[in-house]
């Protein structure tokens, strides 16, 4: 019994139990992992699309226009190099859920936020702070001193 129950808690632990669902602020848009490849994200409760994704979802936001979504987590495959490092990926939701761009995190991502325009992502890390264009695929780089003036989108009460 006492073997059965050690086997239990080494699958849970070896899962992928830590995935988070990223909601967005209105409720209809979620993102969640739905296996160790696969994110899917659903609009009202009815499948949008499903994508492969090679990182957990530790944590994302959606923008509120419904048009994009930033997650970011750890990598499916640990690189013994790099073992801090956390992958970071943009999707594009219409006219079809597809990536746009991924990223790697040396040192780990600590928070995203997408602009008030809805035009680009804010990406805060260990070695500094990034600011994707989403709609050009640009992205500016800061120091960790010089954090960068960015306007946030603001959930509606």
């Amino acid at each position: 019994m006492k073997k059965y129950f050690l086997l239990f808690l080494l699958g849970i632990f070896l899962s992928n139990a830590r995935a988070q669902v990223v909601r967005s602020c209105d409720g209809r848009y979620s993102a969640r992992a739905t296996g160790r490849a696969e994110m899917l994200v659903e609009m009202d409760g009815k499948k949008l699309g499903v994508v492969k994704i090679d990182h957990g979802i530790d944590a994302g936001v959606f923008s509120l226009d419904g048009r994009s979504l930033v997650v970011y987590g750890v990598p499916n495959k640990i690189d013994f190099r790099g073992p801090q490092s956390e992958f970071l990926s943009i999707y594009l939701l219409r006219p079809k859920l597809n990536m746009i761009m991924e990223r790697t995190y040396g040192g780990g991502i600590y928070d995203v936020a997408i602009s008030s325009d809805q035009n680009s992502a804010f990406i805060s890390s260990r070695f500094g702070f990034d600011i994707v264009d989403i709609k050009k695929l640009k992205i500016k780089s800061f120091d960790p001193i010089s954090e960068p003036h960015f306007s946030r989108q603001q959930c509606k009460n």
